[in-house]
């Protein structure tokens, strides 16, 4: 039975490496082990099993058979140096711990605890010192780990503290004091709020950074007053909606209050000519509203007593029979009356239609207002008002925040090994004149 064939590639390679090695698992998988260990250059992705892994020497250095290429040995760009002619060739590349780290970067929190990781899984572990970016000044090795060289590893923060929340929007109905809790990790961070004299989010301060959160962490920012209530989302504007738009009887002093928050809003009116409420004004921004939907709107005269919904017209039930032009309707149980005069045909004396002259306001609709006919000899006639609130739009603001910087990037960390890391040597196994490029191969250049 052959042991090798002259191609370039693992179903030709030596199928004895891996015993004589004492890795793998054996004989019985002879095919397997010439896969994992053709071409290898990646720690622990070939081990021995049985070999107690806190002791095996094939973690302390990366092993893997190649078949070197003639044009590989000439070629100066890889470690074509270190072999001296053509055929199977086992390379032996030591590992040693990390000694030392010092880079750049921004976000890492000073004091964090990090872990360096290689693609094979080894990893090492030290203590942070940063600049006042939380740029990477020094690591401080504290597990040194094992690893063949330097490229291909990263730097984690794996308590993941969260270091800094940016204002994207300030909002309004904030004060000092109230807290955002970001949940997402595996401990809560905790930041308080600094509020400008109008309620807008101002600053945000740091109380517990929390931990396990990843870099760019999608995270739950949830904001409440220091007392556990709903904070922020306060009145911004009010606008006048759509019919009945601005409603009747009105007064230029009324307030509207805005409630079902935790602190109320208020507002003041100012007033068309007919008694409807051409625009309003924030007085008090309120806070803790959870949207128009939610928010209980009530207007009152200075006095307190209800205002608006005013008489805007009659429906004639039944026009009845001798009334006369100009005698009075009233309709009462509002806060002030409305009045208005009839209008009959013109060759009869039944009520056609009725000419407001006094809206009258605070009315609770048809069924609680009473319906009054001054006449001198009118009867059954029927008359049911009509009414008119203003349809008020409150719009609240929140605050929102940024991604939070809480990880670390960008660290380009220069990365110091001891022991025989960056050590190769290659063994030759078989000695061949010329070998055949196999199909899909990499006969250009050995590993750097």
């Amino acid at each position: 039975m052959a042991q090798w064939a002259n191609t370039n590639d693992s179903a030709n390679a030596v199928n004895w490496v891996a015993e004589s090695l004492n890795q793998g698992s054996g004989k019985t998988a002879i095919v397997a082990n010439n896969t994992a260990l053709f071409g290898n250059t990646t720690p622990q992705a070939f081990l021995n099993p049985h070999l107690n892994s806190s002791s095996d020497y094939a973690r302390k250095q990366t092993v893997g058979q190649f078949a070197v290429e003639a044009n590989q040995v000439s070629n100066t760009g890889g470690e074509g140096g270190k072999v001296t002619h053509a055929g199977f060739q086992i390379r032996r590349a030591g590992m040693g711990p990390i000694t030392g780290a010092t880079g750049a970067g921004s976000g890492y929190t000073n004091g964090a605890i990090v872990v360096i990781t290689e693609t094979g899984g080894n990893t090492a572990q030290g203590v942070l010192t940063t600049n006042s970016t939380g740029g990477v000044v020094s690591i401080a090795v504290s597990k040194g780990g094992l690893f063949s060289n330097t490229s291909g590893l990263t730097i984690t923060n794996p308590n993941g503290a969260v270091n800094a929340v940016t204002i994207v929007l300030a909002g309004t109905g904030y004060n000092t004091g109230d807290v955002i809790t970001i949940s997402g990790g595996s401990t809560n961070a905790v930041f308080t709020i600094g509020a400008n004299a109008t309620g807008n989010v101002a600053n945000v301060t740091s109380v517990t950074a929390g931990a396990g959160f990843g870099a760019n962490n999608t995270t739950t920012k949830v904001v409440l007053a220091a007392n556990g209530s709903a904070t922020g989302n306060g009145m911004v504007s009010i606008a006048i909606g759509s019919a009945p738009a601005g409603g009747l009887g009105y007064n230029a002093t009324d307030l509207v209050t805005f409630s079902n928050s935790t602190v109320v809003s208020t507002g003041n009116v100012a007033i068309a000519a007919n008694g409807a409420i051409a625009t309003l004004a924030v007085i008090t921004t309120g806070s803790g509203f959870k949207g128009p939907t939610n928010t209980v709107i009530t207007i009152l005269t200075a006095t307190g007593t209800p205002t608006g919904n005013g008489v805007s017209g009659f429906t004639i039930n039944n026009g009845g029979s001798g009334y006369a032009n100009g005698e009075t309707v009233t309709v009462s149980n509002g806060t002030v009356n409305a009045v208005a005069t009839i209008v009959t045909g013109v060759s009869d004396t039944i009520i056609t239609s009725l000419t407001r002259t006094a809206n009258g306001s605070g009315f609770k609709g048809a069924a609680n207002s009473v319906v009054t006919i001054t006449t001198v000899g009118g009867t059954l006639a029927n008359l049911t008002p009509t009414f008119s609130s203003a349809n008020i739009v409150p719009t609240f603001g929140g605050a929102t925040f940024s991604t939070i910087a809480d990880a670390g990037t960008n660290a380009n960390v220069v990365i110091t090994l001891g022991g025989r890391a960056g050590r190769v040597h290659y063994e030759t196994l078989v000695s061949m004149g010329t070998i055949g490029h196999g199909a899909g191969s990499n006969n250009t250049q050995l590993p750097n």
